[in-house]
């Protein structure tokens, strides 16, 4: 699919985009959670990811390998393009639209003195890694390395960040409805004390 004219080279984009997004998700683990799991959850599924990649490297010949009974094939490829057929700037102009939905959520959030529970420190840490594994990829490569295909016809390939980033936006997802019903529940202007997660830390104080 050709791309959308964006004055920066496709890479360019492709950095900038898991770039900003990384450093926003970094942002709120270290406002509103102030504990390092998310981020030790990122720096674990960084190094399986390459490694598994670097793995798959050595290991995997030029034509793909049926493994499970052929629910899924090795199939190892550097892909140039970004995923399920999305142009660079679609991308990174879906990331700023995100980030600047980030940045309402952001004060939303400071207001109530929210603190994150683990649950979404593991989500968070899921899609950081995720998308470091694609930016080390794409800093490397200049593309990303696939090698897991889904069915003999599987329209995509992936790789291990790809389901690392997936699981953690579908947490994300289903936290982001809870908070929505939690915060409607009240009328804009009063104050708001969201019930807090078992898990979740204290409030400092």
């Amino acid at each position: 699919m050709p791309d959308t004219p964006i004055a920066l080279p496709l890479l360019w984009q492709a950095t900038a985009s898991a770039s900003l997004v990384l450093a926003a998700i970094a942002l709120f683990l270290w406002r509103f959670s102030g504990r390092p799991w998310g981020l030790l959850v990122c720096l674990a599924c960084l190094v399986v990811d390459q490694a598994a990649k670097g793995l798959a490297i050595l290991l995997l010949p030029a034509e793909a390998v049926r493994v499970l009974w052929g629910a899924v094939y090795l199939n190892l490829m550097l892909n140039p393009y970004q995923g399920f057929g999305s142009t660079f700037s679609e991308l990174l102009l879906a990331s700023l639209a995100g980030l600047a939905l980030g940045l309402v959520l952001y004060v939303r959030l400071e207001r109530l003195q929210y603190r994150m529970s683990l649950v979404l420190e593991l989500a968070c840490g899921l899609v950081m890694g995720g998308l470091a594994g694609i930016l080390v990829d794409r800093v490397r490569t200049g593309g990303v390395i696939d090698f897991l295909q889904f069915g003999p016809r599987g329209l995509y390939v992936y790789n291990l960040a790809d389901l690392f980033a997936a699981a953690g936006m579908l947490l994300l997802a289903a936290r982001g409805l809870v908070m929505l019903v939690e915060f409607g529940r009240h009328p804009v202007g009063q104050p708001v004390d969201l019930p807090p997660s078992p898990d979740a830390l204290p409030p400092a104080g």
